[in-house]
């Protein structure tokens, strides 16, 4: 980037004008009466005034028209043509006072045409006003390039922390899911109570650090234009029981009625971003059961149908809680807002869930309203409008969740992942359903692997040393292998990788059973029931 706009240095110099003309008489006096002003420089012709200009640029040129061998005009054409030269301000100063004179002179590129004799306090004039307009146009060049540079530091700085974010939500979301993991897998086991009650601790903490992880890094992607809606076929009802489903028991821990209802109106399916959707309604649902001690809780999910089929489509989340202050609820969806003090020191919390819902919203081109009165309760509504999918279009309804797990007994799984604590997580819960595994570390480990046994299943891990993920999903399918392969990651992308499935990073444990269950859906283990090479 320049490091001063034109014209700034402490004493500038006076400017410089090159005046061309044959006639020596004419010369001398411009000389004479301009050079007291400007620094002033002669040429008694066309290629003279042409090499003077390759030497340094002029501020200014004045310029004869009739002159032996390069005419005037010629000079101007020439000048105008060169990128170097063309910005400079040509001035006619000549006999010729014919209309179509001048309009040639003007058509070429010239600023100005003065006809001889020049009255000295026009010329001054007209001079300094096209230098003073030159001067702005150099600074308004100068200004439109540092913006550019700015711009593109800018850019170059959202990508580089967008690649930092990415890959830090992947390092941290790791281990700290691998944590939760195993102390979920721990609470499926005997233990003493006291063990029990350390076990439990360990879980909602890791939870708490695993939600707000995802709302810091969701929130500076919003911030950064970097969060992408996956648009497919979404089932509102399925969205909508899901996301009651995980927080029942919460709502039963706190004596809270937590009830979803989906009205005969809302379409069976919709094209939307399913997983954003969800999260957009737990926001709601986990600050309603938050700031409600009794009473209920309903989620309610309505439709009305719109020309060009889609739907207008609103997601409602009503409690009996404490309400909002109306002075509040005017900055309630910015960041890190909250009603007061008391509010975060008494329930906890970033307020940063609020400002996410409604800038998802935004982003699937929504809104979220809220109506709320002190001590009565608060309704919010999250209104969207929603390709509907009928027909052929729409994909068969998924099996509804498994709560048990059939021992998948002779299944074989690859888990490439270089993190220990996830691969023990990982192989630990598939254990629990009669899966064996086996752990590489790396991708081509994994294409070691592949070579030399048959798996069911391969999970590949984002981020990995020497070969990531999506490149070894490449390759597996470049060797030929038809096994069915599920990336899962914290945060990274797999892009185009030729993937059958993805799952988030720790995998939920109902998530990834209904995945092997919609992919070995009557298909039989490739490897003999007992076969363990």
């Amino acid at each position: 980037m320049s490091q001063e706009p034109p014209g700034a240095a402490m004493a500038p110099e006076p400017p410089r004008l090159l005046i061309v003309d044959d006639t020596p008489a004419h010369l001398a006096l411009l000389a004479e009466v301009l050079g007291p002003q400007f620094r002033v420089q002669v040429a008694p012709s066309g290629q003279d005034a042409l090499e003077a200009v390759a030497e340094g640029l002029p501020d200014l040129i004045l310029l004869d028209v009739a002159m032996p061998g390069m005419d005037g005009y010629e000079v101007c054409r020439r000048l105008k043509a060169d990128p170097a030269t063309r910005d400079v301000p040509v001035i006619f100063l000549t006999g010729r006072d014919e209309e179509e004179d001048e309009v040639r002179g003007l058509e070429l590129g010239a600023v100005d045409y003065i006809t001889r004799p020049p009255s000295l306090p026009i010329l001054l004039a007209r001079i300094r006003t096209h230098l003073e307009l030159k001067h702005a146009r150099d600074l308004l060049a100068w200004s439109l390039e540092e913006t550019r540079q700015a711009k593109e530091a800018a850019e170059q700085a959202t990508r580089f922390k967008s690649a930092f974010l990415a890959m830090a939500s992947h390092e941290i979301r790791t281990p700290l899911g691998a944590m939760v993991g195993l102390a979920e897998l721990l609470l499926a086991t005997p233990l003493a109570s006291e063990a029990r009650a350390w076990a439990s601790t360990l879980h909602t903490s890791g939870e708490t650090l695993l939600g707000l992880l995802n709302d810091l890094l969701d929130s500076a992607k919003i911030e950064a234009g970097r969060l992408e809606l996956e648009l497919r076929p979404c089932s509102l009802r399925q969205v909508g029981q899901e996301a009651c489903g995980l927080l029942r028991e919460q709502a039963r821990q706190r004596g809270l009625d937590l009830t979803f209802e989906a009205t005969p109106e809302v379409p069976a399916w919709v094209e939307a971003d399913g997983l954003r959707l969800r999260q957009m309604l737990l926001n709601l649902l986990g600050n309603a059961l938050k700031f409600t001690s009794q009473g209920t809780v309903d989620c309610r999910i309505q439709a009305t149908p719109r020309p060009g089929g889609r739907a207008h489509v609103t997601l409602a989340v009503q409690d009996t809680g404490i309400g909002i202050p109306p002075e509040v609820q005017a900055r309630l969806f910015q960041p890190f807002a909250q009603a007061d003090a008391s509010t975060s020191r008494r329930f906890g919390g970033t307020g940063l869930g609020l400002d996410i819902t409604r800038r998802l919203a935004e982003l699937m081109g929504g809104s979220i309203a809220v109506e709320s009165r002190e001590g009565k309760g608060s309704t919010f509504r999250i209104a969207l409008d929603l390709p509907v999918l009928e027909g052929p279009q729409a994909p068969p309804a998924p099996e509804p969740a498994r709560t048990d797990a059939p021992p998948w007994t002779g299944r074989w799984v690859l888990v490439a992942d270089d993190n220990p604590a996830s691969q023990l997580m990982t192989r630990s819960l598939l254990a629990r359903w009669g899966v064996q595994a086996r752990a590489a570390h790396t991708g081509l480990e994994a294409l070691d692997f592949l070579d030399r046994e048959a798996f069911d299943l391969v999970l590949l891990d984002a981020r990995m040393p020497g070969l990531d993920g999506p490149e070894t999903a490449r390759r597996i399918r470049a060797r030929g292998f038809r096994v069915p392969l599920v990336g899962f990651s914290a945060g990274l992308s797999f892009g185009d990788a030729p993937l059958d499935a993805t799952l988030s990073k720790p995998p939920r444990q109902g998530d990834l059973q209904d995945l092997l269950h919609r992919l070995w859906a009557a298909v039989p283990p490739v490897r003999g029931e007992g076969d363990a090479t």
